[in-house]
């Protein structure tokens, strides 16, 4: 099977996300859940049928992002959230802090949000693009970056008033990009594919593979040179020299690794069926979760050191870093 076809059956990301939850609808509802470990539900903010999907800091205010426009807010690390449904209730599909500390989401409908306000408010830039976008970045030069499908991506240098547009001309979906400074930035895309600028985004090149037909699903740099990248099956790949080569580690896990968050040298990862991961001493390990059957999206590390994830069906957990006994 080529390329074509295959890209022709494949689903777009945000439906996948949402999808992954579609066949644990009934478990969900019905299952009785160990919630011990979640955040304290007294602000009674969030509802059971909030799909979270994405959470970024903007100086000391955490917000997240999910579908139906649901949008929260915390300006006390965590301890209580404000909840805003946004007009048009478009699903959030990313979101990106900006140098600056302006935000940036991504919605299904080929819409970026801004905001300058750490969540409060925001206003939408239509996407001149029929092609499914689902990659987003704030460059540190302050140019906006949206990938999506045939490899295509729109930057734009003033705040998205107006659209550059190009494709790598790879029949395959962009589904991450990223800058480490204004002229170097990489790219990841289905089949494993790897892309590296080093001229601000005017030319691109394939670098190398991450690995044989892989779906990056999610991905992290520490640094220029380090990174891993998470797909289906527990499967987390690692490079150390800019994405040229590429390592597979083993995450003792069967589930999909969803996002990475965290520093290199206190990494973690969370995926599908409640897991999430710690990186120490070059290995990956199970952290202590409750047991539900539900997807973990996004997360990041708190103040006081403990983790943060969010997922499907409202759910929003503090967790201890404590690894699980195996």
């Amino acid at each position: 099977m080529g390329k074509t076809e295959k890209s022709l059956k494949r689903p777009a990301v945000a439906a996948k996300m949402l999808a992954v939850v579609g066949g644990l609808l009934l478990a969900g509802c019905e299952a009785a859940l160990d919630l011990s470990g979640v955040a304290d539900e007294s602000s009674k903010t969030r509802l059971r049928t909030d799909q979270y999907q994405k959470m970024a800091r903007s100086g000391d205010v955490l917000v997240l992002v999910g579908s139906s426009g649901v949008v929260l807010r915390s300006v006390d690390d965590a301890q209580s959230w404000q909840r805003q449904e946004i007009e048009g209730r478009p699903n959030f599909i990313g979101l990106s802090a900006c140098p600056a500390g302006e935000l940036l989401a991504l919605s299904f409908d080929r819409q970026v949000w801004s905001s300058s306000d750490q969540g409060a408010s925001w206003q939408a830039h239509a996407l001149p693009t029929q092609e499914d976008m689902v990659g987003l970045n704030c460059a540190p030069d302050g140019r906006w970056w949206v990938t999506g499908s045939f490899s295509t991506m729109l930057s734009s240098t003033d705040q998205g008033q107006s659209w550059d547009e190009r494709s790598l001309d790879e029949d395959a979906l962009l589904t991450h990009i990223e800058f480490f400074s204004a002229a170097v930035g990489v790219a990841a895309a289905e089949f494993g594919l790897f892309f590296k600028t080093t001229d601000a985004g005017e030319r691109w090149d394939m670098i190398g593979t991450i690995g044989q037909e892989l779906y990056p699903l999610a991905v992290h740099f520490s640094d220029e040179q380090t990174g891993w990248v998470g797909g289906l099956k527990g499967i987390i790949m690692q490079t150390r020299d800019g994405g040229q080569s590429w390592q597979e580690q083993s995450s003792g896990i069967e589930s999909p690794i969803y996002s990475f968050f965290g520093t290199g040298d206190d990494l973690y990862a969370s995926g599908d069926h409640g897991k999430v991961l710690s990186y120490r001493g070059g290995q990956w390990s199970s952290v202590e979760t409750p047991n539900i059957p539900i997807y973990l999206s996004t997360g990041q590390v708190l103040q006081d050191h403990q983790l943060l994830v969010a997922g499907g069906w409202g759910t929003l957990l503090k967790l201890s870093p404590t690894l699980a006994q195996r």
